[in-house]
């Protein structure tokens, strides 16, 4: 490439970004070379001459990177419709390694469907072979065009973003595209006395929210009411023993206890205490699960998880299981594996025979941890909570087979919703991510001590998140601090929302 050309569209492109410049650069005409971009700079080039040459591949979603390839001879187009007043970020990178992006915008179209006027172009963005074109201002509303390029017009591959700068609330996206997704906080609960330190700890159903606390055995209930602020019905003190998890039915609650005891209370306001029996001698563990018509508890200090086909048990010492029992509290059968802290089994619920094992992940540091696992129909997580796990592990529950991992340490609960993951995590933050794909994007994330001022190193750890079909509300429980800062003004219940899903 010729470098009086180079520096010619370097210059082009600065000027694009100052508002009265913006029609001093017209189309291309074979090659980018000096004579073009003269003739561009002196205005004798027709201004759609470039997007005449351009194949409309689609449209472009804000905030969601396309993988792309040039086209040979000439450009490659996508079109996304956006508000007036609306300034945009466009990044273009070559990802072969050889190509050399150029990158342009036109808009808005005219009435004829033609795109009269090119509004910025940029070639060699901070001396890279990419390209950029940050803060643009849309001045108009209407559809515009991004055209990606490459010097030559030789083949190769590239990924092609668009983002809003501002306004926070303005739009920028092709109308095929779904909104952005995000998370929010609602509501940051306080004066309620009760540390929720195990995945099953929270529980909800169409106008109630249920919290078991592993720290002082108290079973609070919460109307499910936004505009009152979720407020606080009933509280059942119990005995003090310690609670590890809380089944949400229809007509009842199902509670079991560190003593290895299950409570069932009758819904309704107030609760009622219907039985109480003594399951597992040993005690149960975190973990609880109503899949069909039955109850999975863990045993001793088994991690266990349970979809309607197969249950998941990973024995942390020896003789620990899971036992699955009905709402009537009579068991139906005992799951105990092979001892292997290293091994999760899956056991077939037909036949009680076991179907399978995974390897357990290590933690950071490459040693054994208490693995925590999370199951749904078709999706089985594996992560080591709290310290110091490196992320989140997941696999098809039917076949076991390995899917993708999840780079997020500190992780301490999942739930799935809506074909999006949740995570808790001990570092006080709340995750979206998309896992449709073989590699999982961060779509949001929410740092719960940073927007409630908690900021304390243990004042709010995600322990237990959940979330239901009735809304795209998430309920998480926390830690509630320690012995130097728990109290009632530090919340322990948080509601967050998701925007954006379907």
């Amino acid at each position: 490439m010729r470098s009086l050309g180079r520096t010619a569209l370097n210059l082009c492109s600065v000027s694009l970004l100052l508002p009265l410049a913006l029609a001093g650069c017209g189309g291309e005409k074979d090659d980018f070379d000096a004579s073009d971009l003269d003739d561009e700079l002196a205005g004798e080039v027709k201004a759609d001459s470039t997007t005449n040459r351009t194949v409309i591949k689609g449209g472009i979603c804000a905030g969601v990177p396309i993988a792309g390839s040039f086209v040979k001879g000439k450009y490659a187009g996508y079109t996304f419709v956006a508000d007036a007043g609306v300034k945009i970020n466009l990044a273009l990178d070559a990802t072969d390694g050889r190509s050399d992006s150029v990158l342009m915008l036109y808009g808005p179209r005219n009435g004829n469907g033609t795109w009269p006027k090119r509004l910025a172009m940029n070639d060699d963005f901070g001396g890279s072979t990419d390209s950029r074109l940050n803060g643009v201002a849309l001045r108009k509303a209407g559809t515009y065009l991004v055209i990606a390029g490459e010097y030559r017009r030789a083949a190769g591959t590239f990924e092609l973003r668009l983002d809003v700068a501002s306004p926070a609330t303005g739009n920028a996206s092709d109308p095929s595209c779904k909104p952005a997704v995000g998370l929010s906080l609602v509501k940051a609960r306080d004066h309620i006395d009760g540390a929720f330190l195990t995945p099953a700890t929270v529980a909800a159903d169409a106008t109630r929210i249920y919290l078991a606390s592993r720290g002082n055995g108290k079973l609070f209930v919460l109307a499910r009411d936004r505009a009152a602020g979720f407020p606080l019905v009933e509280t059942i003190e119990g005995d003090g023993t310690r609670l590890t998890s809380i089944t949400n039915l229809d007509q009842e609650l199902l509670v079991t206890t560190e003593t290895g005891v299950v409570r069932v209370y009758r819904k309704g306001s107030p609760l009622t205490l219907v039985t109480t029996q003594a399951i597992a001698p040993r005690g149960f563990s975190s973990h609880g699960a109503w899949t069909g018509n039955t109850l999975l508890v863990g045993d001793g200090s088994a991690a266990m998880a349970g979809n309607s086909s197969t249950v998941f048990v990973s024995p942390l010492n020896e003789e620990d299981g899971a036992v699955e029992i009905r709402s009537d509290l009579s068991e139906v059968r005992r799951y105990y594996p092979a001892f292997d802290q290293y091994t999760t089994t899956a056991f077939d619920r037909a036949t009680g025979q076991a179907r399978g094992t995974l390897k357990n992940p290590l933690t950071l540091g490459g040693t054994l941890g208490g693995v925590s696992i999370y199951a749904d129909e078709t999706t089985l997580a594996l992560f080591i909570a709290g310290c110091c796990g490196p992320g989140v592990s997941l696999y098809d529950a039917r076949t076991l087979a390995p899917r993708a991992t999840i780079d997020r340490s500190w992780a301490n609960a999942v739930s799935f919703h809506k074909g999006y993951l949740v995570i808790g995590g001990e570092d006080g933050g709340v995750d979206l991510w998309d896992v449709a794909g073989t590699t999982p994007r961060r779509l949001a994330s929410v740092d719960l001590r940073q927007l409630t001022g908690h900021t304390g190193i243990e004042d709010i750890e995600i322990r237990a998140v959940w979330t239901d079909n009735y809304d795209d509300l998430i309920f998480a429980g926390s830690s509630w601090g320690n012995d130097q800062s728990r109290s009632l003004d530090l919340p322990s219940f948080f509601v967050l929302e998701m925007t954006g899903v379907r």
